[in-house]
């Protein structure tokens, strides 16, 4: 038997676990046809910070600094959050420092949930 104290618990939430990944997770808002989407972080252990871009309509690119996203080992799972809007939306991580999403027109994202995994 193990005894752990709230505040054990408590920083193991906080600053993430070692569950065999990494994570980020943020509500994203994009609004207005150049604007990138907003990002509001819940949590981030990847151990570095996303900017996000607009690249197109409806397309947009979380780029972090450094080989984070590793090939066959990252994962997005995103919604539309609120927008009334309703649209595919498609991801891809075609490098190591980036991820995109497509949404296939500008303000769809509505305090969108997204998480990001990068399993170790």
């Amino acid at each position: 038997t193990r005894n752990f104290t709230l505040s054990n618990v408590a920083s193991l939430i906080n600053t993430g676990f070692e569950g065999g990944y990494k994570v980020y997770t943020a509500l994203l808002t994009q609004a207005g046809n150049t604007n990138p989407p907003v990002a509001t972080i819940m949590q981030n252990t990847l151990g570095g910070t996303i900017v996000w871009t607009r690249t197109g309509a409806g397309a947009y690119t979380a780029t972090i600094a450094g080989v984070l996203f590793t090939l066959n080992k990252t994962m997005v799972f995103i919604n539309g959050g609120s927008a009334t809007a309703t649209a595919n939306i498609e991801w891809a991580s075609p490098t190591t420092a980036t991820v995109t999403i497509d949404t296939t027109a500008d303000s769809v994202l509505t305090g969108a949930s997204i998480e990001i995994r990068v399993y170790v």
